[in-house]
């Protein structure tokens, strides 16, 4: 992921996509690496874009948006119980489509906000 090409406009919804697959607990790395690998292309160690991107995910995480299934408010025993289904691979497809909702509008991540999403689903998303 040290590659990555960052501009001013990526959305909000992008930088949430972008902490969610770096993974919060390697961000402060990638950032190490990133530095190492501009000095060694003999560019400066830090760069206003990669500066403005680090307050954008701090902003991020301040303002605690779901990253992961485990940040979302609800969990798949809800889900199961709510659509009635049994533990399959479709609870984990259910809550990756919840996660993708609140990626792009973190304000979906409220219980009643999810539990109504769930209600409207049509058999065929379960698959």
């Amino acid at each position: 992921e040290h590659m990555f090409e960052y501009t001013s406009i990526w959305t909000d919804a992008a930088v949430r996509r972008f902490i969610q697959r770096v993974g919060r607990d390697y961000l402060a790395d990638l950032f190490v690496l990133r530095s190492a690998d501009r000095r060694a292309m003999g560019k400066p160690g830090t760069a206003p874009e990669l500066q403005e991107l680090r307050q954008r995910i701090e902003s991020q995480i301040t303002n605690h948006a779901a990253f992961n299934i485990k940040d979302l408010a609800i969990n798949g025993n809800e889900i199961m119980k709510i659509l009635k289904i049994p533990a399959s691979p479709r609870v984990g497809i259910i809550l990756k489509g919840l996660l993708e909702l609140v990626l792009d509008n973190p304000l979906l991540n409220r219980r009643e906000i999810l539990i109504n999403e769930l209600k409207e689903l049509k058999t065929d998303d379960l698959y």
